[in-house]
């Protein structure tokens, strides 16, 4: 029962009283009437009054409803992160679908011929410089022979081919998502601003009203993010099983390098030639090599000095192996293997990529449902 019922019964009420009553508590009738009637007369008034303000308060509880929102409470702000972040959601589940389904790999066996490279003299392995002792326009009491030993230089000995295997196409887990969310995401973007200035155009403008305030929204996002990361790398798993391939080849290679000797050089810095009995010095290394062929002993009986630096020394590096045939000439020894290998999507990969792509994407449709859930 209402205000303005409950008035209505107690005029009644009054009514029938005072039409039933013969004494109203004085001896006067006429003033007991006509007290009765003032009595009536003011609820009237109450009842009347009931009315106006219970119509008021039916006016002020329908303008307390709580109204749908419109497009014009939606701020830009929530319209360019629901926009960006749809279109980077739907980019990445794109992206992993397109790696799930991109197909087996390309496999080639790719041949290329190495040259095998060998340490060895430059030339005779050492240079000549002669300088003359003695006063200046002579005589010359002799001549000094400076010997400067060259760096080792590289010389080709033979070939061999390696062989590898080349993948082509295939899926990658990793880039064909990121690639759906960086385009999704810059895609959703655009149309999010076109939306702003769209509805600018058509008086659809952003009114300012209070955004609400929700609980959770990091929570949300926690959560869509994890759910995200573990289908990702679901999607990683699967393509990487399914798109996986082993390919058996032969290549060749080369055994290790090994000490070896590469020739030989007089092992000092120089000698003297004493000017006697018509002697030159040498001005070459094959004149050079003519003294160390000869006898070292007489060449000191004769006057020369430092012939002990005219004595072999070996030169020795790392070389490859060579094999020793009994016609032609020996050559670098070569093995042959067979190898086996699986190409494509390597598991740990996959499933990392596809992680974090879900996650990325599973964050874009956590911070879309929190625009939701305060626009809504």
């Amino acid at each position: 029962m209402n205000l303005k019922s409950l008035t209505s019964a107690v005029t009644g009420f009054m009514k029938n009283q005072i039409g039933e009553s013969r004494d109203f508590g004085t001896r006067n009738p006429g003033e007991a009437r006509r007290e009765a009637e003032q009595i009536e007369g003011e609820l009237e008034r109450i009842g009347q009054d009931a009315a106006t303000i219970g119509e008021r308060l039916s006016r002020v509880d329908e303008d307390s409803a709580v109204q749908k929102p419109t497009f014009r409470d939606v701020s830009d702000k929530q319209v360019m992160i629901a926009a960006t972040g749809t279109g980077a959601a739907l980019g990445g589940a794109v992206g992993l679908a397109n790696s799930l389904f991109a197909g087996q790999p390309e496999v080639q066996i790719l041949e290329t011929q190495q040259k095998i490279m060998a340490p060895a003299l430059d030339g005779p392995g050492y240079d000549v410089k002669v300088f003359d002792i003695g006063p200046e326009g002579g005589p010359y009491e002799g001549w000094d022979v400076d010997i400067h030993h060259k760096p080792l230089t590289r010389q080709e000995v033979g070939t061999y081919t390696t062989r590898e295997a080349q993948v082509t196409g295939g899926a990658n887990v990793l880039l064909d998502g990121a690639k759906g969310v960086l385009l999704g995401g810059l895609g959703g973007a655009v149309l999010g601003a076109g939306t702003v200035a769209l509805r600018k155009a058509v008086g659809q403008t952003y009114q300012g009203t209070p955004e609400r305030q929700t609980e959770g929204d990091m929570k949300v996002m926690a959560v869509t993010g994890g759910v995200g990361a573990a289908a990702g790398a679901g999607v990683g798993l699967v393509t990487a099983l399914t798109q996986g391939e082993t390919v058996t080849y032969k290549t060749e290679t080369l055994p290790p390098f090994v000490d070896q000797k590469i020739g030989e050089v007089p092992k000092g810095p120089g000698f003297f030639v004493p000017n006697v009995n018509g002697n030159q010095p040498p001005e070459t290394p094959q004149q050079v090599e003519v003294l160390r062929d000869g006898n070292l002993d007489k060449l000191g009986q004769q006057g020369y000095r430092g012939v002990e630096n005219l004595q072999d020394q070996e030169v020795r590096a790392a070389g490859p192996q060579m094999e020793d045939r009994l016609i032609g000439e020996d050559r670098p020894k070569v093995n042959s293997e067979t190898r086996t290998e699986r190409v494509g999507p390597g598991v740990v990969g996959s499933v990392v990529g596809g992680a974090v792509v879900g996650g990325v994407t599973g964050v874009a449709i956590g911070a879309v449902l929190n625009v939701l859930r305060k626009t809504l």
